[in-house]
């Protein structure tokens, strides 16, 4: 079972929110203050040794955004992920372009995720 919070990735997490990248700019605006779909959802929420791009806690639901960097790092993210899923959470994970290029195809994916009936 993963830990809530963890002081390391407490604080750096807090450094991440101050320097959001542009895509995940696009994307907060989305989500932040209950504005999509009444959900609340948080940013750069550290959950164990790890740090979410964005989570929603009531529906376990993880949303990430990967720049080029996730292209060296898929084992890594792959066994983040698993920690993650065998902890009962969900995981979407779009790309920046997507994020840039379909943000209502990004933001419906993310919808279906939240509504979808799913027992972890």
């Amino acid at each position: 079972m993963l830990e809530k919070r963890n002081i390391r990735t407490l604080a750096f997490s807090r450094v991440l929110r101050q320097k959001q990248t542009s895509t995940e700019s696009i994307l907060w605006r989305k989500l932040r203050d209950r504005r999509f779909h009444w959900h609340k959802f948080r940013r750069q929420y550290s959950l164990g040794k790890w740090i979410t791009d964005f989570m929603c806690p009531e529906k376990k639901l993880i949303v990430e955004v990967d720049g080029t960097s996730h292209l060296t790092r898929k084992k890594k993210d792959a066994i983040r992920d698993a920690a993650m899923i065998n902890d009962g959470y969900r995981i979407v994970r779009f790309t920046n372009t997507q994020v840039r290029e379909s943000r209502d195809w990004v933001l419906q994916q993310i919808y279906y995720a939240l509504e979808a009936d799913y027992a972890p």
